[in-house]
């Protein structure tokens, strides 16, 4: 499915935010290990369920989708074996936050050619997206 360039923008902010949301609960946990049970740990899973849907439905190659999806999966993977004990550790909320991080991190990285462009050889994005050729030192992108 092609997506317009709005329809890109309210897609990836969504996705974005629902991970940023699902890190909040997680992060929530930190104060309270002991509100981890089943239903929460379910109502995770769910959510990212959800969210790899969000994923596959960016304009993103699938290998791109794939490699985000990786990430959520290993969120996922956490999350069960807390389930499986019937705790979680402040160390497996810290690898599921940095997982998180990771996804929206990826999720930035492959989008943002979408909005600005792919870069041509020899050019790179600066700060504020501004570029500079090493070919011709122009500071807009001219190979």
């Amino acid at each position: 499915m092609i997506l317009s360039f709005s329809s890109t923008v309210l897609a990836v902010n969504a996705t974005v935010l629902s991970i940023v949301n699902l890190a909040q609960s997680v992060a929530a946990l930190l104060g309270n290990l002991a509100a981890f049970n089943s239903t929460y740990a379910s109502t995770l899973i769910a959510t990212i369920e959800l969210i790899k849907a969000d994923v596959a439905a960016l304009p993103l190659t699938t290998a791109q989708q794939n490699e985000i999806i990786i990430v959520l999966n290993e969120a996922e993977n956490i999350i069960n074996t807390a389930n499986a004990a019937g705790a979680i550790t402040i160390e497996q909320i810290n690898s599921i936050l940095n997982l998180l991080q990771l996804a929206i991190q990826k999720i930035n990285v492959f989008i943002a050619p979408f909005f600005f462009g792919p870069l041509q050889k020899g050019c790179f994005r600066g700060p504020k997206q501004t570029f500079s050729c090493n070919s011709c030192r122009s500071t807009s992108c001219c190979c």
